[in-house]
């Protein structure tokens, strides 16, 4: 009996050490699938699309793609807002509000990373407009509130993530063959 009760408490004790994977209680946020080469490289993420402005005027719309450390660290954000909820192919810029009127912004592009536990900051990346890729973002199926869709774009660091204490990231970041499938989730 005695035996029993000691391997009962030892597996007892691995049970309760035992690490778990689930994802933590902030990917609920996410629904589908993003997937892209990322230079040149698989590269996956949890993906979400939320409603910019009214739900009455929905027209609009952010799609986000994260990725995350095995700790559940934040790593990285590809954005891509003020995207119409169309079939068609949109070309992104990168966004500068200082050229474009606020009320009637382009869609656009944007690629940060974050450090240590995902509240530092890492190197921000601006859309590389003038090379040879075309950088675009296309809804392709629209079936209720989902959505799927192509994309590609590339980035250069900017200015002010240059020097040495980003010097082991990339200068410059291409998302090719882009893939996603999400639901618009409505923030109301």
């Amino acid at each position: 009996m005695r035996k029993l009760l000691s391997l009962f408490l030892l597996l007892l004790i691995c049970i309760s050490c035992a690490k778990y994977d689930t994802p933590p209680w902030f990917t609920l946020n996410y629904w589908g699938e993003a997937s892209s080469k990322k230079n040149g490289v698989d590269w996956e993420g949890y993906v979400n699309a939320l409603v910019l402005g009214s739900i009455h005027d929905c027209t609009l719309i952010s799609i986000s793609i994260e990725t995350y450390s095995k700790e559940w660290y934040h790593r990285e954000l590809l954005s891509f807002s003020y995207i119409p909820i169309n079939t068609k192919r949109h070309f992104i810029v990168g966004l500068n509000y200082n050229r474009y009127n606020y009320d009637s912004l382009p869609p656009s592009g944007n690629y940060i990373t974050s450090l240590d536990d995902g509240d530092v900051a890492g190197p921000s990346y601006d859309l590389l407009e003038e090379d040879s890729i075309s950088d675009y973002i296309e809804i392709t199926n629209i079936d209720g509130d989902e959505i799927t869709g192509v994309f590609q774009a590339s980035f250069v660091k900017d200015s002010l993530s240059l020097g040495i204490r980003y010097s082991n990231f990339p200068d410059t970041i291409r998302f090719l063959k882009g893939h996603f499938h999400t639901k618009i989730l409505c923030p109301y």
